[in-house]
């Protein structure tokens, strides 16, 4: 729980919100902006995080959740946003594709999770053409 609670306060909602999807009050979505990497240079990025309950993929809850994020970053003056998905995720990065991201980097064998080897995909969507202030 310390761990959880360390993350929100890193999650300052005017730069770095997490919102939440609710449907009959249930959480079935949530999303999140957040740092990209801690040194001074990298703050005009940002990275997106994106997740949905497995029963309501396909249902345009990502895209809103997802829509929504790339807003607030707008709105905050980010000018690059990131989004890292596993590479078997072919519906997420589809997603990020239709939005106008592109992929800039893959990463092999990086994570590990159910006995197997995953690969990281690196999505970029530039915000606009100014400095993040």
């Amino acid at each position: 729980m310390p761990d959880r609670i360390a993350w929100f306060r890193d999650h300052p909602p005017e730069k770095y919100p997490v919102i939440v999807a609710e449907s009959n009050g249930h959480i079935v979505g949530w999303g999140a902006l957040s740092k990209f990497r801690p040194r001074a240079a990298m703050a005009p990025t940002v990275e997106a995080s994106v997740y949905i309950k497995h029963d309501r993929h396909r249902h345009g809850l990502g895209r809103t959740i997802l829509s929504d994020l790339i807003a607030r970053a707008r709105e905050s003056g980010f000018h690059s946003m990131i989004g890292s998905v596993s590479a078997e995720q072919a519906a997420s990065i589809a997603l990020q594709e239709r939005m106008g991201f592109r992929k800039v980097a893959h990463l092999v064998e990086i994570g590990h999770k159910f006995g197997k080897w995953l690969d990281l995909i690196y999505m970029q969507l530039t915000l606009d053409s100014e400095i993040a202030r």
